[in-house]
């Protein structure tokens, strides 16, 4: 099982707000896909539907979370912006653990 790390305010970041709370669900599904699978921040567009359950629009949405500057549109997907400077794969927890 893995799990991701989010600020108690991501809601109330003005990037958030502008793109709004579904955009903002499937923003948290895109990290916890990335993380469960170790893609680097890569979303394949074959991914995209896998998601959330019942996801209706999730395109538009990554669109809207583009327009955000959250997500970069990429050849074969997206890409979550800025993940790997926030990431803690590949060993990231023992280096937080080590002073």
């Amino acid at each position: 099982m893995s799990w991701i790390r989010l600020d108690d305010q991501i809601f109330h970041h003005p990037k958030a707000e502008a793109a709004g709370p579904y955009a903002m669900y499937i923003f948290v599904a895109c990290i916890g896909h990335c993380k469960r699978y170790r893609t680097g921040g890569f979303i394949a567009d074959g991914a995209l539907s896998t998601l959330v359950v019942g996801g209706t629009r999730i395109r538009q949405h990554c669109r809207i979370l583009e327009k955000c500057k959250l997500l970069d549109p990429v050849k074969g997907g997206y890409r979550v912006r800025n993940y790997a400077a926030a990431d803690l794969e590949r060993g990231g927890v023992y280096r937080l653990r080590r002073p």
